[in-house]
């Protein structure tokens, strides 16, 4: 895909022939197929469109496209602070794991990282304690934002963790919980959100690799899979274009709900197609279909 520098206008280019656009193919550039870029559109085409996260045992959350941008690129500028380095196409960046339901924040991540040029890690917290930690281990991932429930089972693996440094706790209550992980740095989330000033992003090479997850049902252990910018971004074009086709036909009217898990393929690649169809979406947490099928009554 390539991009006009703006130097004159598009309808300028318009009015070019074929033979002139030719002599001038040096105004063109790669247009990199990067996460950021993704979301950038998203946000510039649908700025009001809403996201919900409907937890079942805290209050509903209510953002909109722009206002997720905005915490995204806070939190990129907390994760640079926290150390977090750029890869390359042969170089990877730094691991950054994530141990979360379906939520805002896991959204956040999703770009603020690969962002960065690093590597999100969605650990899958349906695993053993046991592969659990050895999938964060084989990662690699030396920070962890983990759900606070999640949390005694951080602590029954921490012994095990041996590359973890620093620790960023989510949670849905009020007031954050206060633990100490002996030998890790602790952070909470909306601290670091607040405390952030917008980060300006700059072009990545799009085979930068910008997520990491791992198999299940495999014999012997997990065995990791990437993906880079490039095959993320082709993946959501295609989900986006199928599913506007029938039997879906699903447009920026209608409201998606995703029930695969943010850790699992990307969740289908959900999170990254809604920026592109700028469909309203809803995160639930964690799954409690008593409260849903409840609701619809």
């Amino acid at each position: 895909m390539i991009r006009i520098k703006p130097k004159a206008s598009f309808k300028f280019y318009l009015m070019m022939s074929i033979e002139e656009l030719v002599e001038r193919a040096s105004e063109f550039y790669d247009f990199p197929l990067t996460l950021t870029n993704l979301i950038k559109w998203g946000v510039d085409t649908f700025p009001e469109q809403e996201i919900v996260y409907a937890p079942p045992d805290a209050p509903k959350l209510r953002f909109t496209f722009a206002q997720i941008w905005d915490r995204v690129r806070r939190l990129a500028t907390a994760l640079e602070q926290l150390g977090v380095k750029p890869g390359d196409p042969k170089k990877l960046g730094t691991r950054v794991g994530a141990l979360e339901w379906n939520s805002h924040r896991y959204l956040e991540l999703y770009y603020a990282v690969p962002g960065l040029g690093a590597v999100l890690h969605t650990v899958n917290v349906r695993y053993s304690p046991e592969d659990i930690a050895y999938t964060i281990n084989h990662a690699g991932d030396e920070i962890l934002f983990v759900k606070d429930e999640f949390l005694p089972l951080l602590q029954a693996i921490m012994p095990k963790l041996k590359t973890v440094k620093k620790v960023v706790l989510m949670t849905d209550k009020p007031e954050p919980p206060q633990v100490k992980l002996p030998g890790v740095e602790v952070y909470n989330y909306e601290d670091l959100i607040k405390s952030s000033s917008p980060y300006d992003f700059k072009d990545l090479d799009e085979r930068t690799v910008a997520t990491l997850f791992y198999t299940s049902g495999t014999t012997g252990p997990p065995k990791g899979v990437f993906f880079t910018h490039r095959q993320l971004v082709l993946h959501a074009m295609a989900i986006a274009i199928s599913t506007a086709a029938p039997p879906y036909e699903l447009s920026i009217r209608d409201v998606v709900m995703p029930l695969v898990p943010m850790y699992h393929v990307h969740a289908w690649g959900g999170p990254h197609a809604m920026f592109l169809a700028g469909q309203k979406y809803v995160f639930t947490g964690r799954m409690d279909w008593g409260l849903y099928t409840e609701d619809d009554k």
